[in-house]
């Protein structure tokens, strides 16, 4: 014996699968915005909005509600600082604030005071361009491709193209043992931060 499904019970059983499915989806991608108070959230987006201005914070920095989460009595914040049309520039804002809204001004990375220094938001100078500055003040090649990274460098307060060379590398039992270089440089105006060795022993 055959049974057939009506058509009309079919798409509307299909329709219910669709309606949960979306449901399920709402709430999930808003699970971890709930759970960070509105009085937390507006005190964070204020306080960096007071560092880059309003237009800067809109156009390039949103809430990271993934990654944010709460630990004891404060949240740790979580922004993405990306700009679409200098796409090496993609890091991570983060700052801890209590449950009152009160900002931790002790504990922030990657928050450039845009505001009080705006030559230091331009980030003109691309990879190639960190490269070729790196080439011409006679930074040692090494015996690989150099490790460059576009981040945030607390030393500094600062977003820097950071270069690394590896002059010696080993590998054995003892784990991996290497020294070599590292030059910092100004992602705005193309100068040299520091120069510096590293060792791992």
């Amino acid at each position: 014996m055959k049974f057939s499904i009506p058509g009309k019970i079919l798409i509307t059983g299909l329709a219910a699968v669709v309606s949960i499915t979306l449901i399920a989806c709402s709430c999930s991608c808003t699970d971890s915005q709930s759970n960070v108070p509105d009085t937390v959230l507006k005190s964070s987006n204020q306080f960096i909005i007071s560092k880059v201005g309003q237009d800067f914070f809109d156009k390039y920095i949103k809430p990271d509600f993934q990654n944010t989460k709460k630990i004891a009595s404060q949240y740790q914040m979580v922004y993405t600082f990306k700009m679409p049309e200098k796409m090496y520039v993609d890091a991570k804002i983060k700052f801890t604030v209590d449950t009152t809204g009160q900002v931790n001004k002790e504990n922030v990375t990657g928050l450039p005071d845009c505001l009080s220094n705006p030559e230091k938001c331009q980030f003109n100078i691309n990879r190639d361009q960190a490269v070729q500055i790196a080439k011409e003040n006679d930074f040692g090649e090494g015996i690989k491709d150099w490790k460059v990274e576009f981040k945030w460098e607390p030393k500094y307060n600062q977003y820097v193209w950071s270069i690394l060379s590896t002059l010696e590398e080993s590998q054995g039992s003892f784990g991996m043992r290497g020294n070599g270089e590292i030059l910092l440089i100004d992602p705005n105006s193309g100068d040299i931060v520091s120069k510096d060795t590293w060792r791992i022993m």
